[in-house]
């Protein structure tokens, strides 16, 4: 049987709906080609896939090791390309300066929590295999 993880890093997805929020605010100002294109089409979706797997992710048992893994990649993929993207709204005025460090450092740091969660992982599943 196995057993059920306990909810261990809230502040992951805490984070990814910080920054959702915060581009959700600035939705409304953009340019509607901005808009559309890459805050509905591209920004959106992807942050979708990390909080989505951020609480797969919590409650998957240690039988989905490989899986669990797959997930950390797609979400670190995901954070590359959000941003990529919130770096070309910037350099197309969409976002003031403040705010594209403010989403783009968020960004980083929610990269970051993945990364650490990760290496967690892969180290408790060595451990319980050692």
């Amino acid at each position: 049987m196995s057993s059920v993880k306990s909810y261990e890093n809230p502040r992951l997805y805490s984070d990814t709906v910080l920054l959702l929020n915060s581009l959700l605010k600035k939705h409304k100002s953009m340019d509607r080609t901005f808009r559309i294109l890459f805050m509905e089409q591209k920004i959106y979706p992807h942050l979708t896939v990390v909080m989505e797997n951020s609480l797969i992710l919590q409650f998957a048992s240690n039988e989905k090791k490989k899986q669990m893994s797959e997930m950390f990649q797609q979400m670190r993929v995901s954070l590359e390309i959000i941003k990529s993207y919130l770096t070309i709204c910037f350099e197309n005025k969409q976002f003031s300066q403040n705010f594209y460090l403010y989403t783009y450092r968020k960004t980083e740091e929610i990269s970051k929590q993945v990364f650490g969660w990760r290496n967690s992982v892969n180290n408790e599943n060595r451990n319980n295999n050692a």
